[in-house]
């Protein structure tokens, strides 16, 4: 059965929104406009996203679990 979320999964949950969007903005700037050529690496990214994965990964199992 689905519950609300409490005060602090709330806080946790925008907090994570908050990176994933700065993540993305992130990659979007790294694009550069004159040339279409990414500034950052392939394994930068594949860290951050892994990173970001593993948190909301985290988080939602915590939820689930009614931790």
């Amino acid at each position: 059965m689905a519950r609300p979320l409490d005060k602090m999964e709330r806080i946790e949950a925008r907090h994570l929104l908050q990176v994933l969007s700065e993540q993305a903005l992130s990659v979007r700037n790294a694009m550069d406009p004159q040339h279409g050529m990414y500034t950052v690496t392939d394994d930068a990214w594949a860290e951050q996203w892994r990173a970001l994965t593993r948190d909301l990964d985290f988080f939602t199992g915590k939820v689930m679990g009614g931790a």
